[in-house]
């Protein structure tokens, strides 16, 4: 029966018994049964379940274990059972014997010998151990080595992987991987060549390879390549090489694989080096390499060879081919680059052509080349560089046509374009190599049309469709031969006046041939008509070109009317003697057939073949036509042509026309300027017309004399009347200037001319209409007129004469105006004709100094003003040229400069113009500058600074900040890159310049960005700011602040980013909390020490956040590897600045444990005067002990000593026995810390003790530790050996720091004993005696010297008489106590113990007597120590007078 209320407890209880009863009857399964709910019981019985397995599995010998097969098997059932309803674990070493031993056991069962079995037993027992293997080791490792060879030959690999795998550690000498390589290398040497068995020994071979033990630290070396190679060699039969991959990959057995690839990867390379296709040089391995992978015919195993080549060469196979392919072209072995390109790689073909174009050599070189990568290979959706290699073909055929029509042309220009064909066009190649004009204009167009695959020049529809390359260069060619005609055509026309010897007779034939047939001229214009066939082919030229270059030429055409002989290069001169013409005719072979050809045909006849039958000149030679011509080429003549020429081209013009054509031309014009500049054109040639009538007209009229011959364009631009207005100055035409008035201050009262404005002004009553703004002597062009031709008034002609009235003549000289407007050429002119040149050029400079005085005046045209001042300043300083006074030059170009710098003032309307003589210094420059940049007139300060060379930089840094302050943030950015420059060097220790910090200042703190309106609307910004803040004061604003602070760091960090330093830039991140991104920043740019010490870690310190920073560097840097050069050089910088405490926390942050150690024992000395204040500092002896523990541990659990983790190099490391040696130095020092702080605690200023612990003054020094060196360890040994009550309770502790130390013992005795009989403390002297002597380590001199250093020390005063004779007893030799009884002055003691000895010992001790009485003068003592010394002296001598007769 239960117990009442127990009846689980006794159930429990009766069914643990059971279960023991189980065990002890061997019945293991109804045993297991009971375990669930035994395990799971209270009241102790699941410890004693648990203790009871415990014990079966260490122990199962002694049970019946019959049932199970062996006591080995019942072990581990019930460890299984353990670990299956509990947690407990047996210890490792345990159950690895048992796994073991149940291996020997099915070891046994594959009939290996028993002897056998107990060798391997004992080898994984050795392996288990840590001590030296036994001597019978090499029999243990042979006897393994067999059994593996046995279960391989069985066909066993697992067992023999598992066998391996327990005894690894046993065998040093021999790893046992070296088995299983050895037994696969004997299969393969001979591979099964049954095929029934194939099968089979295939599959053995890959069970051994997947099983094969590999530790990378014993390596099979030389053996393991021979295994790679025979599996390399077996790849293809019988062996597949994804299997044997597939086998040897596993886990943590990655340097396999790597091994086997790299043999694979060396044997194929060297395969295919073998195999590679001959060369015609020798190419580099790499090259050779992959032309061989590019020839091969496996292409799926040399495509997987590739990818192993890349892997381990770590290029890109297409840059390999590329070069490779650039070797051959350069080395022209064009038939390995057809073997290069034939197969995947042919998509390169153009590409290489592109790149290795520049590598040939000859154009013969550069043929084959474009056919082998062009013209040999099919499309392959590469358009554009098909496009380009048809312009390389193109140009490349450009070429050979300059070599063989101008074979002058040297090989090295020919090459020089080769190798920049894809750098220019056709027509630049032509221009470049050949003489262009004297070839035929269809001979150049047919070149330029004929293109490779392009359509026939005479399919006008196809040309059209011709590439915009080769239209471009048609349509220049165009223009260019419109050029050259109208500059043949203007030469032609001066010729005629040049009286040439060879042309004379034929152009008089021809002159008169027009005057007998005057009505048949030579041209419908009564032009030559050579020079009309000129400008027709010129016309002709212009019409086949589009609109916009037509407008373009027409201008350049215009502005041949200026051209004069002085615009000719000298060669042309040089060249004049040479034919005129070339062609097919000579000058005057052309002249004549002309006039011939004109008397045979009729005037219309003529007029419609006349174009044909003209010869066919080419060519001029401009020398020739301009020789004995001065002056302007243009004459009536030439200009009445040229203007009709520019009047018939104007007309009809639109910019739609031909306007795709002029894409890609370069025009100065565009389709938006087309309109103005055609407009410009059109006025200035009616305007030029008009003139030319004007002038026809008064030559008709003979109203003034004109060279008939020559007639600058400057003359027709100046023959506006103009008059200057008595009133106002103003300077009108006749037309405007009708009306007369009287005028204040005029001499007398009679009415003067005034213009029309004046007089209307005075009298607004008037019936007369008035034109306001018109000037009636302009040209106008109607609506209706629009002809390129000005309808203008007749020029009225009035005589003035002079009277004899002066007051009439008077009248008529104020009213007297010039047919032409004052003008420059005028001025200069007249003056030219004086003498003195130096004074007229002097009298220009001076008269532009009156003039820049009068570009205030508001009704003078001060841009006119101040053209004419430069003008005339040239002209002075073309006078000065032709005196030679060169020392005047530099006025004219200081004055012409000032000149500018009015002109810039003039054009931007500022009103406060200086004059001349207000700037001719640089000084008044200056002062200019500064009033410009006070009214925030910053362009003009630019312009101004620029043009009189002062330094711009302060006024692009003034007006940065003005758009700074007035939020145009990128116009700020745009005035401060002209201003502010990257630094050369980014680690600079400083912020940057100072300009860069108040840029970013002001950013930070006071800018107000405009987002809304671009600067160019930013006209009324301060009164919007008012409006805004009028609102804001009204009622809350609505807009968020957020996204302008986003603008403005950004704008910050583009600043720092670009002109800063690294210091500026992380001193910005640190300023707004964005210790992150600073890190980031200097991790990234690598950035110097000095600038994280500056501007991470001391804002740091200063604000108390180096806790944030540790996070965050180790959030950044868990490894902490990038941030280890900061990490130290900030310990430094805290060791130099006494930041002890800081320096701690960091390099507790580190795990740097040595250097912690280090700072802790100088937290322990750190301003200590006495061991009582170490004794309170002790417990920082403690934390670094604590810390040296800890890298003691941590570098056993690496391995020790035999090798060091290269992971935290940047920590500082020690090797195990000095961690040790520095460990007992801190225990001892904690020994003696305690020792001597227990003795000066109990110390009291009225109880002095052996050795006295005065209080230490402030300016104290450090006790001493035994971290010093040996003379402070010493002092330490010293001290601890008089601070205890006795010199017995301090000994002790003295005694091993001598000898831990290894200090001189004596040193440290004759110290201690020296400061005892200081303080007359003879009695604790006798003790340190005594405990020097017991020490077993001193001998009896060693106290026979501290006695004669004590006595030597001491006072020897009466009082210490007695003392110091007790002292001198201790001695244990007679001569210690005679030499100190000699100290203590002491005579006769000493010479009592000295005669006491035998005389050969006591001679030298009494001598020393007498000295000593010498010395005091106690002639007593000498007289007896003289007397012992003549007696024994006497003996001695007989003694030795007796030996010889005795002998």
């Amino acid at each position: 029966m239960h117990p009442f209320g127990c009846e689980a407890e006794t159930s429990l209880q009766e069914l643990f018994e059971y279960f023991k009863r189980c065990l002890q009857h061997g019945e293991w399964e109804l045993a297991n049964a009971c375990v669930p709910q035994l395990v799971s019981s209270t009241g102790g019985l699941s410890e004693k379940l648990r203790d009871i397995i415990k014990a079966i599995v260490s122990h199962p010998y002694n049970l019946k274990w019959e049932s199970v097969g062996s006591p080995h098997k019942l072990a581990w059932f019930w460890l299984q059972v353990l670990e299956k309803w509990t947690d407990e674990q047996v210890p490792p070493d345990v159950r690895r014997e048992l796994e073991f031993l149940l291996l020997l056991e099915e070891l046994g069962s594959e009939n290996i010998p028993e002897t056998a079995l107990k060798e391997l037993h004992r080898a994984f027992l050795n392996s288990q151990s840590e001590q030296k293997p036994p001597e019978g080791q090499r029999s243990t490792d042979a006897t393994v080595e067999s059994c593996l060879r046995t279960l391989l030959e069985k066909k066993k690999p697992r067992l023999a992987q598992t066998l391996a795998h327990f005894l690894q550690c046993s065998s040093e000498e021999r790893p046992l991987q070296l088995t299983f390589i050895q037994h696969l290398l004997q299969q393969l040497r001979k591979p099964e060549s049954r095929p029934e068995k194939v099968e089979q020994f295939v599959e053995e071979m890959y069970s051994v390879l997947s099983v094969m033990p590999w530790s990378s630290r014993r390596a099979g070396g030389g053996q393991l390549e021979a295994l790679c190679e025979a599996l390399w060699g077996a790849r293809d039969g019988p062996l597949k090489e994804e299997r044997v991959l597939g086998s040897l990959l596993r886990p943590q057995g990655d340097d396999l694989v790597s091994v086997y690839c790299s043999v694979a990867l060396r044997l194929q390379r060297d395969h295919l080096l073998r195999s590679a296709p001959l060369t015609q040089v020798e190419l580099p391995e790499a090259e050779k390499l992959a032309l061989s992978l590019c020839c091969h015919k496996d292409r799926p195993s040399i495509w997987k060879t590739i990818y192993f080549e890349c892997l381990s060469s770590g290029k890109h196979f297409l840059e390999q081919v590329l070069i490779t392919a650039l070797d051959l072209i350069k080395h022209e072995d064009f038939s390995a680059l057809r073997d290069l390109l034939q197969l995947e790689f042919q998509p390169l073909s153009r590409l290489l052509l592109l790149l290795g174009w520049t590598q040939c050599r000859s154009l013969s070189a550069a043929q084959t080349l474009l056919s082998v990568l062009h013209r040999e290979q099919a499309a392959a959706n590469d358009s554009v560089l098909q496009e380009f290699s048809n312009l390389l073909s193109s140009q490349l055929g450009v070429l050979e046509w300059c070599k063989n029509n101008n074979p002058g042309i040297s090989m090295e220009s020919l090459l020089a374009q080769l190798h920049t064909l894809d750098h220019h066009s056709a027509l630049y190649i032509l221009h470049s190599l050949t003489p262009l004009p004297q070839f035929e204009e269809r001979r150049i167009l047919d070149l330029l049309q004929q293109l490779p695959n392009s359509p026939a020049p005479e399919d006008a529809a196809a040309v059209s469709n011709l590439s915009s390359g080769v239209q471009r260069n048609i349509v220049l060619f165009q223009g260019f031969c419109a050029m050259k005609y109208a500059v043949y055509a203007l030469c032609v026309n001066a010729h005629k006046h040049s009286h040439c010897a060879e042309c004379e007779s034929v152009q008089q034939q021809t002159s008169d041939t027009e005057t007998e047939d005057k009505q048949t001229p030579a041209s419908s214009d009564g032009l030559p008509l050579l020079f009309q066939h000129f400008l027709s082919e010129c016309q002709f030229h212009l019409q086949a070109v589009p609109s916009i270059l037509r407008l373009e030429l027409l201008e350049n055409i215009f502005s041949l009317l200026f051209l004069s002989t002085a615009d000719f290069s000298p060669h042309i001169h040089k060249d004049s003697n040479s034919s005129p013409l070339k062609g097919n005719a000579s000058q005057s072979e052309c002249l004549s057939e002309t006039r011939n050809t004109e008397e045979e045909l009729g005037a219309k006849e003529r007029t419609d073949k006349e174009k044909q039958k003209l010869p066919k000149c080419n060519h001029l030679e401009l020398g020739h036509f301009i020789q004995g011509c001065r002056g302007f080429l243009a004459d009536v003549t030439a200009m009445t042509g040229f203007l009709k020429l520019l009047k018939e081209g104007l007309e009809g013009m639109s910019v739609e026309e031909g306007k795709e054509a002029t894409e890609g031309l370069g025009c100065s014009i565009t389709a938006e300027t087309f309109a103005a500049r055609l407009q410009r054109l059109s006025k200035r040639t009616a305007e030029a017309q008009w003139r030319l009538q004007i002038i026809s007209s008064n030559q008709s009229s003979g109203s003034g004399e004109m060279d008939q011959t020559f007639l600058s364009l400057s003359c027709l631009l100046s023959v506006t009347v103009l008059f200057g207005c008595r009133r106002c100055g103003r300077l009108v035409c006749h037309a405007c200037s009708e009306h007369k008035m009287p005028v204040a201050g005029c001499p007398g009262e009679e009415e003067v001319r005034v213009c029309d404005q004046c007089y209307a002004y005075f009298h607004p009553d008037s019936d007369d209409e008035m034109e306001p703004a018109e000037d009636t002597g302009s040209p106008v062009v109607t609506e209706e007129t629009l002809d390129g031709m000005l309808h203008l008034p007749e020029v009225i002609q009035r005589q003035i004469s002079l009277s004899t009235n002066p007051s009439e003549n008077q009248l008529l000289r104020s009213e007297f105006y010039y047919e032409q407007a004052p003008s420059a050429f005028l001025c200069v002119a007249l003056l030219s004709l004086h003498s003195d040149q130096t004074a007229c050029g002097h009298e220009l400079i001076s008269h532009c100094r009156s003039l820049s005085r009068k570009l205030t005046n508001p009704e003078v045209d001060a841009c006119l003003l101040t053209d004419i001042m430069k003008q005339l300043l040239f002209s002075a300083k073309l006078m000065f040229v032709k005196v030679g006074r060169s020392q005047d030059l530099a006025l004219c170009d200081s004055y012409i400069s000032k000149v500018d710098v009015l002109k810039i003032l003039v054009t931007a309307n500022y009103k406060d113009i200086p004059s001349l003589d207000d700037i001719v210094e640089t000084s008044a420059i200056t002062r200019l500058r500064h009033q410009l940049l006070e009214a925030e007139h910053y362009q003009l300060a630019v312009e101004v600074s620029t043009k009189s060379g002062l330094e711009t930089g302060g006024v692009w840094q003034a007006w940065g900040m003005a758009c700074l302050k007035a939020g145009n943030l990128s116009g700020a950015r745009e005035k401060f890159s002209r201003f502010l420059k990257a630094p050369l060097d980014r680690n600079q220790l400083n912020l940057g310049p100072l300009l860069l910090q108040e840029v970013v200042q002001h950013l930070e703190n006071t800018v107000q960005l405009n987002l809304n309106s671009s600067p160019g609307e930013d006209i009324l910004a301060s009164l919007r700011d008012l409006e805004q803040a009028l609102s804001e004061s009204s009622g809350p604003s609505d807009r968020s602040e957020a996204p302008l602070q986003g603008v403005r760091q950004q704008e910050c960090l583009f600043y720092l980013n670009t002109f800063g330093t690294h210091l500026a830039l992380v001193s910005f991140y640190m300023r707004h909390d964005c210790m992150t991104e600073a890190l980031t920043y200097l991790l990234n740019k690598e950035c110097p020490d000095e600038v994280f010490l500056e501007g991470v870690l001391q804002p740091s310190l200063e604000k108390g956040r180096l806790g944030s920073l540790q996070s965050i560097m180790e959030k950044l840097d868990p490894g902490l590897e990038n941030c280890s050069r900061y990490l130290i050089a900030s310990c430094q910088f805290l060791q130099r600045r006494g930041y002890f405490n800081t320096l701690y926390q960091l390099q507790q942050f580190m795990t740097d444990h040595v250097r912690a150690a280090m700072t802790c024992i100088r937290f322990f000395t750190h301003g200590a005067t006495s061991y009582l204040q170490l004794g309170e500092n002790q417990s920082w002896l403690v934390r670094a002990k604590e810390h040296l523990r800890t890298f003691l541990q941590e570098q056993q659990g690496r391995g020790g000593g035999k090798r060091r983790s290269q992971v935290n190099s940047f920590r500082k490391t020690m090797s195990s026995s000095d961690v040790s040696r520095h460990m007992n130095t801190i225990e001892l020092q904690l020994e003696v810390t305690r020792f001597l702080h227990r003795c000066e605690s109990a110390v009291s200023p009225k109880s002095p003790r052996t050795a006295t612990f005065a209080p230490k003054s402030p300016g104290a020094s450090a006790p001493p530790t035994l971290f010093g060196g040996s003379p402070v360890k010493v002092e330490v040994a010293c001290k601890v050996m008089l601070g205890g009550k006795n010199i017995e309770e301090g000994f002790g502790i003295a005694y091993r720091v001598v000898q831990d130390f290894q200090l001189e013992a004596q040193a440290v005795y004759v110290r201690a004993g020296q400061r005892l009989v200081r303080q007359r403390q003879y009695g604790a002297v006798r003790q340190l005696l005594k405990c020097v002597g017991e020490s077993g380590a001193a001998t009896k001199n060693d106290c026979d010297a501290l006695i004669l250093s004590c006595v030597s020390f001491a006072d020897k005063s009466p009082a210490d008489a007695k003392d110091l004779e007790s002292l001198i007893l201790e001695a244990k030799s007679t001569e210690s106590k005679i030499k100190a009884y000699l100290l203590c002055g002491k005579l006769r003691p000493a010479y009592l113990l000295a005669v006491k000895l035998e005389a050969g010992r006591a001679g030298p001790l009494v001598q020393d007597v007498l000295q000593a009485a010498e010395g005091v003068q106690d002639s007593v003592m000498q007289n007896i120590c003289s007397q012992w010394l003549s007696e024994h002296h006497s003996k001695s001598a007989q003694q030795r007078q007796a030996r010889p007769s005795a002998r």
